[in-house]
């Protein structure tokens, strides 16, 4: 039990030292899912990961590469995906044309 026993608080340096204001709370990971693109983002990258998990599960891997390398198949995609914008582009402008209570050009741009 050796060293020397200090006598009073002021030895120590107790007093000349001033209490510092507890550190600023962060908000973590909850901070992070406050803005809504982040959150949309990492719910894009959950989609992607799952679909890319379930399609590396269920389908072989020279169905894939067939699938690459098939020429008919490539071009049906790409066709499906202009198809695709100009059917969500009409469907966008009846929707909106029904919410303004523009019936009649709502349901011809529908159809």
């Amino acid at each position: 039990m050796g060293g020397r026993r200090l006598k009073n608080r002021e030895t120590m340096g107790v007093e000349s030292v001033a209490p510092s204001p507890p550190p600023p709370r962060s908000e973590g990971k909850t901070a992070l899912l406050q803005n809504p693109r982040i959150t949309f983002a990492l719910a894009l990258l959950f989609a992607d990961a799952l679909l890319v998990t379930l399609i590396i599960a269920f389908v072989p891997w020279w169905a894939l590469c067939l699938l690459s390398l098939s020429k008919r198949v490539h071009s049906i995609f790409v066709l499906r995906l202009f198809n695709d914008c100009v059917a969500m582009t009409l469907l966008h402008a009846a929707l909106l044309l029904l919410v303004h209570r523009r019936w009649n050009l709502g349901l011809i741009v529908f159809r």
